[in-house]
């Protein structure tokens, strides 16, 4: 029998105590569930700490450190703490469903040299409505590549992503 795929999955976080909940919990409400939590606080002056620390799962690790508004601070120092093959980012305002993981463990076992895997998501339009649009993430780069990405962002997604922990290893 495989070894299951270990997945650590990085939650940056400031101050958003009851987002960071639904974050975590969706990721507790996994269907795949060889996971790990390795939430990275930057100083939050919340209940962000007693609120990760609550949920005393072993799978659960908590980290501060001041990022100084680098966000991928929070991310890279996550990634030296993950013990998983696979790094997947959530951010702490977003949350996944519960066969995210599932999927993505699929994915890689049907072809284990896939290293990296985005996926579309929903963006709900108001705190009030269910109501959730489908947002496709697939786009043509437009030249230079550079002024593409500042303009308009990344063509995926934070929280969509995972990725093989050796290509961090790869580029340092």
């Amino acid at each position: 029998m495989k070894k299951k795929i270990l997945f650590s999955v990085i939650i940056p976080t400031y101050n958003r105590e009851i987002k960071l909940k639904k974050a975590i919990d969706s990721v507790l409400d996994q269907k795949y569930k060889n996971w790990e939590i390795i939430v990275i606080d930057n100083c939050s002056n919340d209940n962000t700490k007693k609120l990760v620390q609550g949920y005393k799962n072993k799978n659960i690790n908590f980290f501060k450190i001041k990022n100084y508004g680098v966000i991928a601070k929070s991310r890279n120092y996550g990634i030296l703490k993950s013990k998983g093959k696979f790094i997947a980012f959530l951010d702490s305002d977003d949350l996944w469903m519960e066969e995210k993981l599932y999927e993505c463990s699929k994915i890689i076992k049907s072809n284990p040299k896939i290293k990296f895997i985005y996926h579309n998501m929903y963006v709900k339009k108001s705190l009030d409505k269910i109501y959730a649009q489908k947002v496709k993430y697939f786009r043509t780069l437009l030249r230079p590549i550079k002024n593409d990405l500042i303009i308009n962002g990344p063509a995926f997604p934070t929280s969509s992503v995972v990725v093989d922990k050796k290509i961090f290893k790869k580029i340092n």
